[in-house]
């Protein structure tokens, strides 16, 4: 029997592990292009960054909202800006990023290809200029699938896996359970586990988000928070390159263009539920509501009107949430610094 198990491998994986030590097993994707059962139903990648697939039992039949289940070393932390609200995290926060060589940038065309609006986001980097990939930091990952959790008698939590391309099922009970995985693939486990069944309402939220098209001189919108990139650091990061070679830094000075992400002071809220075994949205509305999801911040999950956190201690108490999944986004931008600071809350106990 394990002690501490961690299940996931990006930034919240990455935060447990940091926090807990080598002393915690973690169990995670490295590398899910054959993973069987993987499907494209909430796949995200990019063109030029590592390939990930999805692999989910419920369906997607959302309309007009966009989620993603990433399952591979580092998931969305592969392919992000590594943007953090550096305002909003503690002391204790600073000092763990720091010695796990972490760096805090500020936005600056020259060094990250972005500016902000209220000078108060950074950029997570790793030495070398490199956007902060959780998985360089996990030591040890161990590979596998959980298929399925359930709380023992005695209290302790066993978890069923899989190797990644093996259907041989594996069984591994501990004391203390973290599940580090994302939005979508934590909705699919506990419906696998029996905890959530057909009819059963979940609900997301969101600030309101929106790209547009801007010069790098251009006042910025007033009322949100923006993060401004040069059109050539826009471009890598859409095809999913996190470095910004010194050779763009340079080129960019010859291009006025840039790329405005809007994170309105204006948080929405989207309602969804578990139908016939698909993550369904209600038919009838889809017409007269906006696109939900495209901030890739969406949190806050409630199941039935319960919080994602009281859920899982009704659960077991055993077992500790991370993640979007388990945050309420204090304020519009990065969420980043949301996760840190709850992480380093349950497992730190820093109030």
């Amino acid at each position: 029997m394990a002690k501490n198990i961690i299940v996931g491998t990006g930034f919240s994986g990455m935060l447990a592990h940091l926090i807990l030590g080598d002393g915690a097993t973690v169990f995670g994707a490295t590398n899910t292009i054959e993973i069987q059962g993987a499907h494209r139903q909430f796949l995200l990648n990019k063109l030029l960054g590592a390939k990930a697939n999805s692999s989910t039992v419920l369906k997607n039949h959302l309309q007009k909202m966009q989620l993603h289940d990433r399952l591979i070393a580092g998931g969305n932390g592969s392919i992000w800006g590594g943007f953090v609200n550096a305002s909003a995290i503690s002391d204790t926060a600073r000092a763990l990023l720091k010695s796990a060589g972490i760096y805090l940038i500020p936005l600056r065309y020259h060094q990250t290809g972005s500016i902000d609006s209220k000078t108060q986001i950074y950029q997570l980097q790793l030495p070398l200029g490199r956007v902060l990939n959780p998985a360089d930091l996990i030591t040890q990952i161990q590979e596998a699938y959980l298929q399925t959790i359930q709380v023992l008698p005695d209290g302790q939590v066993l978890l069923q896996w899989r190797g990644l391309k093996s259907p041989h099922i594996q069984e591994q009970a501990c004391e203390s359970l973290v599940l580090a995985v994302g939005v979508v693939q934590l909705i699919d486990l506990l419906y696998r586990s029996g905890y959530l069944s057909n009819g059963d309402a979940l609900e997301l939220s969101e600030y309101r988000y929106q790209l547009r098209p801007t010069f790098k001189g251009a006042k910025m919108q007033e009322n949100a928070i923006v993060i401004r990139v040069n059109i050539l650091r826009g471009l890598l990061h859409f095809f999913g390159i996190q470095h910004y070679p010194n050779f763009f830094s340079w080129c960019d000075r010859l291009i006025p263009f840039a790329l405005d992400q809007i994170f309105w002071n204006e948080k929405v809220s989207r309602s969804f539920f578990v139908d016939e075994g698909a993550l369904s949205t209600s038919v009838g509305k889809q017409d007269v509501i906006s696109q939900f999801g495209d901030s890739v911040h969406y949190c806050n999950l409630r199941i039935n009107g319960l919080d994602a956190n009281q859920f899982l201690k009704n659960i077991s108490p055993s077992i500790i949430g991370l993640g979007m999944a388990f945050v309420d986004q204090k304020t519009p931008g990065p969420i980043s610094n949301d996760i840190l600071s709850d992480a380093l809350k349950k497992i730190a106990n820093e109030e």
